[in-house]
């Protein structure tokens, strides 16, 4: 950590100083059950769900069976509240030592594979505050600086026990922990709310999706219709290198712009083979459309994907884009992709596969009025996600502040 005027009455001091390092285990996820009685934390899902604190009661965690832990069961080191498990690998820097504390713990609870269990030696910590101290800045760059590897970045305990923290008294501790933990609240309600939404939109959708649930004054009977009768792919070459904006399809945002990495991985710079995508047309990963990966370009009036891409374009007489595009987002499209997808070690869906797929289908102008409902729900959705990065880096902001004294409570 960089020499700055520590605020008065803060010290510094390394983590071995103030933490014992409390045993973990290795145990696989193979090794993990439903129905053992001692509780076990993944790596992984420190990772993806839990970063500052792990409020244990409102938490599910897979099990394991002593006999699996250690030959002499009562030697097991089981995890207490305000433990701090700190995870020592991750494949890139922003998640190097992601940490969280334990809280409201009641039951048999062990640490596994790539963690470290960080217990306070001495009452150095106020509860809830330990959950914060890697994530102050100067701190994660002392992690990042001594992480290595190459794909995966790790840290060894000996490292670890070296780096330099902050150490506010006691009274500031804990008013610091109160702002930030009504901070994570807030984030953590707000992801709530979204996953509700969520889950109420594929209800929705496969309820008007089906005519299972219609709009008042529409009652003549969908029309069953085979898809090769409505879509149309497309093979246009980028043959005179005329486009160079290079797209490609996610299934978190459909379509991102790649020139960047299409240009740090690619030695070449002819993309006379790319295919054309004009807007409104669709395009998906034959290989990955099991996992959303397909989009109507909206965006751009026109890019160019992979050749591996497939693109197709719809007859808007019979279909209606948007229509379209929450059908495949709807459950009986993942149902066909089960049954069409080929490959041994990935599952492919080709055109001409999907091209055999049925959809019954409304006049255009019930096909526009579920879509503008579904189109509602989405925007909904979006406004409640733009709210939550707010408050993130809101509250990154402040955390910053406050770790580092800038500013006192």
């Amino acid at each position: 950590m960089k020499d700055v005027k520590l605020p008065s009455g803060w010290q510094k001091k390394t983590i071995g100083e103030v933490f014992n390092f409390i045993k973990n285990y290795s145990n696989s996820r193979k090794e993990l059950n439903d129905y053992d009685d001692i509780s076990y934390i993944h790596y992984g899902d420190i990772h993806k769900y839990y970063r500052h604190r792990i409020i244990c009661d409102k938490i599910n965690f897979p099990k394991i069976s002593a006999e699996k832990l250690s030959k002499d069961i009562n030697k097991i080191s089981y995890i207490k509240n305000g433990d701090l498990i700190v995870v020592d690998a991750s494949e890139d820097y922003d998640g190097v030592c992601t940490s969280a504390e334990i809280k409201n713990l009641s039951y048999k609870l062990v640490s596994g594979l790539h963690t470290f269990v960080l217990r306070d030696k001495s009452n150095n910590f106020a509860d809830g505050y330990k959950g914060y101290i890697f994530y102050n800045h100067d701190v994660h760059i002392q992690c990042c600086k001594f992480a290595t590897g190459i794909s995966v970045y790790g840290i060894t305990q000996e490292n670890l026990k070296n780096i330099q923290i902050m150490i506010p008294p006691l009274d500031d501790q804990k008013r610091i922990a109160d702002i930030l933990s009504l901070c994570d609240d807030i984030i953590e309600n707000l992801t709530k709310l979204i996953e509700k939404k969520e889950l109420y939109k594929k209800g929705v959708m496969q309820r008007v999706l089906t005519g299972k649930v219609r709009f008042n004054g529409f009652t003549d009977e969908w029309e069953d219709t085979i898809l090769n009768d409505v879509i149309e792919e497309k093979s246009v070459k980028n043959k005179n290198n005329e486009i160079n904006l290079v797209l490609s399809v996610t299934n978190k945002d459909g379509f991102v712009i790649q020139n960047e990495f299409f240009s740090k991985t690619i030695a070449s710079k002819d993309l006379s083979n790319y295919k054309i995508v004009n807007k409104w047309d669709f395009a998906y990963n034959p290989a990955r459309v099991n996992v959303g990966s397909i989009s109507m370009l909206e965006d751009f009036d026109v890019c160019i994907v992979s050749p591996m891409y497939v693109v197709f374009s719809i007859n808007t007489k019979k279909l209606d884009k948007y229509f379209f595009k929450y059908w495949v987002q709807s459950h009986n499209f993942k149902g066909y992709i089960k049954s069409l997808s080929a490959g041994s070690v990935r599952s492919i869906l080709s055109f001409n596969a999907m091209s055999t797929m049925r959809i019954k289908l409304p006049s255009i102008k019930e096909q526009e009025r579920i879509a503008e409902l579904l189109s509602t729900i989405d925007d909904e959705i979006d406004n409640l996600k733009k709210q939550l990065e707010l408050r993130k880096l809101q509250k990154k902001g402040l955390m910053q502040r406050l770790l580092t004294g800038e500013v006192r409570v």
